[in-house]
């Protein structure tokens, strides 16, 4: 088992992997319980002690494969038909069913060497859903330029990213009259 460890998940910085790894940062921050096994395509990747429903998105500026130039950033916003693992159900209609999208956005633009295990080497912009549905609509993807000038996510550390991610979560809330569960549209 050791060996197929390390044969299938060394490589951290690659997508898929990188991926996986953000959601487990991203709750380790938000104090999720790491014997809470992933559930692979369920309408969301975490939840909360206190429900909130978390989808986190990640992308890096450099690839674990030879890059002349760093990568654009894009992140799909797209509205989906959403299947929930506990009730083995799917939605009627799509829609974006978290309460908040953590975006995690690993290394910067000028430095090759990323370090994935370094949380400082991750920024970690925070937006309701929300304010995606208000902001995008049914726009399917947003580059990291337009998401930040255009949503404008609160910026948080793994240090502060509970605050910023309970912060979202009360926009969500009152958009959808208290009620965490997305309507499809």
């Amino acid at each position: 088992m050791l060996d197929f460890g390390r044969w299938s998940s060394s490589d951290l910085v690659g997508n898929s992997l990188r991926g996986v790894l953000a959601e487990f940062l991203v709750g380790r921050a938000l104090g999720v319980d790491p014997r809470n096994v992933r559930v692979e395509w369920d309408a969301w990747d975490l939840v909360t002690v206190d429900g909130t429903t978390v989808e986190v998105k990640s992308a890096s500026y450099w690839q674990s494969w030879k890059q002349v130039r760093p990568s654009d950033i894009r992140f799909d916003l797209a509205e989906h038909q959403s299947w929930t693992s506990e009730t083995d159900t799917f939605d009627e209609g799509k829609s974006r069913p978290a309460d908040v999208y953590v975006f995690c956005v690993l290394g910067c633009r000028d430095n090759p060497n990323v370090d994935p295990l370094d949380l400082s080497e991750w920024n970690f912009p925070v937006v309701s859903a929300a304010t995606i549905d208000d902001v995008v609509g049914d726009q399917k993807s947003i580059g990291l330029g337009p998401l930040i000038s255009r949503i404008e996510p609160r910026h948080a550390s793994s240090a502060d990213l509970a605050d910023a991610v309970a912060a979202e979560a009360e926009v969500t809330l009152e958009s959808r009259g208290g009620n965490s569960v997305a309507l499809p549209r």
